[in-house]
């Protein structure tokens, strides 16, 4: 992934087409293969990490505490997953997002931190760290020793890392968020990070005549795309409509909104379809709606954070794990929790299933009783 300083501009433009950078970077007016200005005076903190929204919303709660371990610091964040950076990072001062399309010289870097479901510490200053962000570095200290004790010998290979976390996280009760705490190193406690509001893009609201309306939100999809492949975990199309289908006489004057993006389908039923829209208009979308209807993923991550509560469903991804308790977690009663069992689980049924039981298993049924847990068994019982 890195690349030399100086790129021809016909290569720069061949590798923003091949992974899909040109329209994110244009409509940001993001340079895709821009390099840091590091300044020396500062602790400078270089975060390399991937994933998709929710697994952002949770880095964030990392990160802002990183910050408040020095008023000296200031972090980079070096990822592929740009868009979903910037949209959870933004407003932070001393947080700046960047491709992966630079030489790290790691001299410039006070401390190097590799984020996923672990903390690894792969560079650290020492000498520099102890002396102007004491905190953050013996926090980086109590990281390495962390690992050293609990993952010894596992932490390079990618399949048997993630195996031993989903156990190992399932035995000690901790979750996405927890697993990421430490031993109090960071409080992850509360499952809480810091999401942007923009509260005077409410006229999305009016674009769709959702303003004064009382609605319900449903995403017929994840976050990440697969090279076009649905992931294992996406609730079936037949079985949202099949909700849509039984929530409409119990709810008559709520409508449907789906969320959606442009390579979505749209669910035969709905009132609205909110597709292809930015985030920043999603997050209002949501904010206002009484629920939302979806597999687990980054918007739901987004929802809970905003403030709405919402009905999951869950097949190979572990409720343990990704479930908030301000939620209604449905988990597939057929089978669940292959996440991380083979590298293609995410889009292939570790069983050999060519359509996975797990997600079908949940019926609309299911889903609707789930939804009268939060409005009520009738249209009355809304506030």
């Amino acid at each position: 992934m890195l690349l030399k300083r100086i790129l021809p501009q016909n290569v720069k433009q061949i590798i923003k087409r091949m992974l899909g950078l040109g329209s994110i970077a244009e409509k940001k007016n993001v340079d895709v293969f821009a390099k840091p200005n590091v300044d020396p005076k500062k602790v400078n903190v270089l975060i390399r990490a991937g994933g998709g929204l929710g697994d952002f919303i949770v880095y964030s709660a990392v990160i802002d505490q990183i910050l408040e371990m020095g008023d000296l610091v200031e972090v980079y964040v070096y990822t592929l997953s740009y868009a979903s950076a910037d949209a959870i990072l933004k407003g932070r001062g001393r947080v700046r997002v960047y491709y992966p399309f630079w030489v790290i010289d790691a001299e410039e870097f006070d401390l190097i931190l590799e984020i996923d479901h672990l903390i690894q510490v792969s560079h650290i200053s020492s000498l520099k760290l102890s002396l102007r962000a004491n905190k953050l570095y013996k926090a980086a200290g109590k990281i390495v020793a962390y690992n050293d004790k609990f993952y010894p010998g596992t932490i390079d290979y990618y399949l048997i890392r993630r195996n031993a976390i989903m156990y190992r996280s399932k035995i000690l009760g901790l979750n996405r968020w927890t697993q990421l705490s430490y031993k109090g190193v960071f409080d992850m406690e509360d499952m809480r990070a810091k999401v942007s509001y923009d509260s005077d893009r409410t006229s999305i609201l009016d674009d769709y005549g959702l303003n004064g309306t009382s609605y319900i939100t449903v995403q017929c999809g994840a976050d990440r795309d697969l090279g076009g492949i649905r992931q294992v975990k996406v609730w079936p199309l037949k079985r949202y409509e099949e909700f849509v289908g039984l929530f409409k006489p119990v709810y008559s004057n709520i409508k449907i909104v789906q969320i959606a993006v442009k390579s979505e389908p749209s669910i035969n039923g709905i009132d609205v379809c909110v597709k292809g829209a930015e985030l920043e208009d999603v997050k209002v979308v949501l904010k206002n709606s009484l629920l939302l209807v979806a597999g687990e993923g980054g918007i739901t991550h987004l929802a809970t954070q905003l403030g709405t509560r919402c009905v999951v469903v869950f097949g190979p991804t572990p409720v343990h794990y990704y479930g908030y308790p301000t939620n209604v977690n449905i988990v597939s009663p057929a089978c669940s929790g292959c996440m991380e069992v083979t590298e293609e689980w995410a889009k292939e049924c570790p069983r050999g299933f060519e359509k996975p039981v797990c997600m079908g298993a949940i019926t609309g049924q299911m889903v609707l009783d789930g939804v009268k847990e939060i409005l009520g068994n009738e249209q009355s019982d809304i506030p």
